[in-house]
């Protein structure tokens, strides 16, 4: 049986409507954070899931990603109010955040307004 990936890796799913309206790496992080956030099993007081995520393992998540480009893009998604984020320590050297997507956006097209420069 001949599968339809030329490789075995698990394929990025990024929604292309999203994608067009706050920009690639912002969906394909915003579609991650989604995922890891529905399969977290650490619920915080808010009751929500949450996940930590360090830069560096973002650039192994998505190595064709320059770490500048997922901190931009996280920071976006945060301005956007797609995301919420925290720290995951306050007291340590240790610098991951937790991070989760907001379900009070609803997800589909001319939900974020946005003015990009180009």
């Amino acid at each position: 049986m001949s599968s339809k990936l030329i490789t075995p890796e698990s394929p990025l799913l990024v929604p292309p409507l999203l994608a067009t309206e706050i920009g690639l790496p912002e969906a394909m992080i915003l579609q991650q954070i989604h995922y890891l956030s529905q399969i977290s099993k650490h619920i915080k007081s808010d009751g929500r899931r949450w996940f930590w995520k360090t830069l560096q393992d973002w650039g192994q998540t998505l190595p064709f990603l320059k770490i500048s480009t997922i901190r931009r893009a996280i920071a976006n998604l945060r301005n956007f109010e797609l995301i919420d984020v925290c720290r995951h320590s306050q007291k340590t050297w240790y610098q991951a955040n937790w991070l989760t997507w907001k379900r009070s956006k609803p997800y589909g097209i001319k939900f974020v307004k946005i003015s990009r420069s180009m």
